[in-house]
């Protein structure tokens, strides 16, 4: 039987438009390997047997030997008319799966989000590493995997296949289905398991969240972004979400993005069912202001005092408007107009912003959104000739934090008023000097 008559005879017949669609994608879809295992005895043992015929008259040994390891043992099984073996190969390449671990994440200067990952390929219910073994300075994949489908005694050779393993970045719009590439760049390595001489492989990249419209990067759109690495090597093509397996460092390093000019906030998060990375782009389901709840707000003291606040913020120079809303027990509020400012990468409020309100002890609340109504209560202001935070939930900034922002913003208030001292003492000296020089 031919191709399309072998495919037609396990097909009802349908509206023409089915019929194209039949003869485009069917026949390619009733190749993939796992499929078959839904097939009658009977009509899996054609579509191999065709299969057989097809691979004989168009794959030579070149292609054959230039498959990955799992392509080139199913070409082996075919070209043996080992039906048993192909639906033993057929399970087991349904079982492996793209495994991600997402180890660290940072907000970079420009404001995209840089993630550190880890990719691999895993086989099983559990997930577990595809085992390598090592013998005779070649890699093999372990027999104890391929003995339901190869005779005892044949290895995989793997040795010549590790530098075409290969991983990449992507983000994928969950309302759209658009999906974009971006940067990323990674290398496989060996990593070892328990046991003698047994390892598997892991391609280590780094990326950043931004979606490449040619070699260049472009600002993301507003919606749901979810993030996948897709994966290449040993014959196998899989896609993992990233995010379910993730370092104990990253979630408090998971903070929203304030926008620049032209840009939207990002707000990355964790699915609440499978836990996996996804950014919100533009505030479509999530808001900055609750971002700040259950979050450490730190205070930098000093004459000019600051609270570095649990979002990040591009370094542009750009403030970003914001208001704080305070009031006390007498039930008086007020409401006032900040602009937050970009330190080290994270946001501050300034608390020279709140030094003419009455004096007395206040409950300081911040709205990064459109509606005032929407705020977050951070810490208790005392108001006076100059505003300071209360006793309590603040903590002060640890040194090296207070050193990088006080760099940043400029010379401490001590040294600006020492300097000027100090270079008319220079002065004094250096005069002092010339002057026993003249009469030495």
């Amino acid at each position: 039987m031919g191709r399309l008559a072998v495919v037609r005879s396990g097909h009802r017949s349908g509206r023409p438009r089915g019929r194209a669609r039949l003869e485009g994608c069917q026949p390619r879809n009733r190749r993939r390997l796992h499929t078959i295992l839904g097939y009658t005895e009977e009509y899996a043992a054609e579509i191999l047997d065709e299969v057989a015929r097809l691979g004989s008259e168009y794959m030579g040994d070149g292609v054959h030997s230039g498959l990955g390891a799992i392509n080139r043992i199913r070409s082996t099984l075919v070209r043996r008319k080992d039906h048993t073996g192909l639906m033993a190969l057929a399970r087991f390449s349904k079982s492996v799966k793209a495994a991600a671990r997402l180890e660290a994440v940072r907000w970079e200067d420009d404001g995209t989000l840089a993630v550190d990952a880890t990719a691999r390929l895993a086989v099983g219910p559990d997930r577990e590493p595809l085992p390598l073994l090592r013998v005779d300075d070649r890699l093999i994949i372990d027999p104890a995997v391929t003995g339901s489908f190869l005779p005892a005694g044949e290895h995989v050779d793997v040795t010549d296949e590790l530098t075409h393993f290969t991983t990449s970045l992507s983000l994928r719009n969950r309302e759209t289905g658009v999906e974009w590439h971006c940067l990323w760049g990674s290398s496989p390595e060996l990593v070892p398991l328990p046991g003698r001489n047994r390892y598997h492989l892991v391609a280590r990249g780094t990326g950043r969240l931004v979606h490449l419209t040619g070699d260049q990067p472009t600002l993301l759109d507003r919606g749901f972004w979810d993030v996948w690495i897709p994966l290449k090597g040993l014959g196998a093509s899989r896609k993992a979400r990233l995010g379910s397996d993730r370092a104990p460092a990253v979630d408090p390093l998971c903070l929203p993005m304030l926008p620049a000019i032209g840009r939207h906030p990002v707000i990355p998060y964790f699915t609440d069912t499978h836990s996996n990375l996804t950014l919100d782009v533009g505030r479509r389901g999530k808001r900055l202001t609750t971002q700040l709840v259950g979050r450490d707000v730190s205070v930098l003291p000093g004459p000019r005092p600051e609270l570095r606040l649990p979002i990040a913020a591009p370094c542009t120079g750009t403030p970003f408007p914001a208001k704080v809303l305070l009031d006390r027990e007498s039930g008086e509020q007020i409401t006032v107009d900040v602009q937050l400012r970009a330190r080290t990468g994270r946001a501050h409020l300034p608390l020279a912003a709140l030094t003419h309100i009455p004096a007395g002890t206040w409950r300081l609340s911040l709205s990064l959104d459109d509606s005032p109504a929407l705020a977050a209560e951070l810490c208790e202001l005392i108001a006076g000739r100059r505003a300071r935070i209360g006793p309590g939930r603040v903590r002060r900034a640890d040194l090296r934090t207070t050193a990088a922002v006080t760099r940043e913003r400029g010379r401490p208030l001590v040294t600006k008023h020492l300097e000027p001292l100090s270079r008319c003492i220079h002065w004094i000296f250096r005069r002092a000097a010339a002057s026993k020089t003249d009469h030495g």
